[in-house]
């Protein structure tokens, strides 16, 4: 194990928090608010690249138990719910539009682009689009069930009756060759 290294009186650099984008979250069982900075990764799920804890909860102790109280996945999941690409939040509700577009540009434009499917799945085209669409939405909704939230999305409607999940698994793979989805 390599030692540690400390350098006291030291502050992190003020370029690391002034380049990203750091979401304020409070409330939900937090012993105190938090900062935390949301990525995508490469298979487009939002993933937590960033915690401060502390910053406004000046000379109290931060423990383990405070530490475990932080439940990441779950605060991913709410900070996503109900996000849509496609559904606009009305045009009177200025903040909820603002947290559209951000998530928007984060998720949806930051994505792989579509291309041309190749010949062989030119029939099919039109499903693998609204499949891409529907599981794009869902790895940011459900990060950690993202095929079981897309086949009950898929599931209620007419051209996706009696879909396995196993079809839905290699509707991914051809998504993924034809640059609909990106790779992980």
């Amino acid at each position: 194990m390599q030692p540690y290294e400390f350098a006291p009186d030291s502050r992190p650099p003020a370029e690391a928090f002034e380049e990203e984008s750091w979401t304020h979250v409070s409330g939900g069982g937090l012993p105190a608010p938090i900062y935390i900075r949301v990525s995508r990764a490469a298979n487009g799920r939002p993933v937590v690249t960033g915690l401060v804890v502390g910053a406004t909860w000046p000379n109290a102790e931060i423990t383990a138990d405070v530490l475990r109280s932080i439940r990441l996945g779950e605060i991913v999941r709410e900070l996503h719910k109900g996000f849509s690409p496609t559904e606009v939040p009305p045009y009177d509700d200025f903040r909820a539009q603002i947290e559209w577009a951000l998530m928007h540009q984060t998720y949806v434009e930051g994505a792989a682009t579509l291309t041309e499917p190749s010949r062989a799945f030119r029939g099919d085209e039109e499903r693998l689009r609204v499949f891409a669409r529907t599981y794009q939405a869902n790895i940011v909704r459900s990060p950690r069930s993202p095929m079981a939230a897309t086949l009950r999305d898929l599931e209620n409607r007419q051209e996706f009756l009696k879909i396995s999940r196993a079809t839905l698994y290699r509707w991914l793979e051809r998504c993924r060759d034809l640059g609909l989805l990106p790779r992980t």
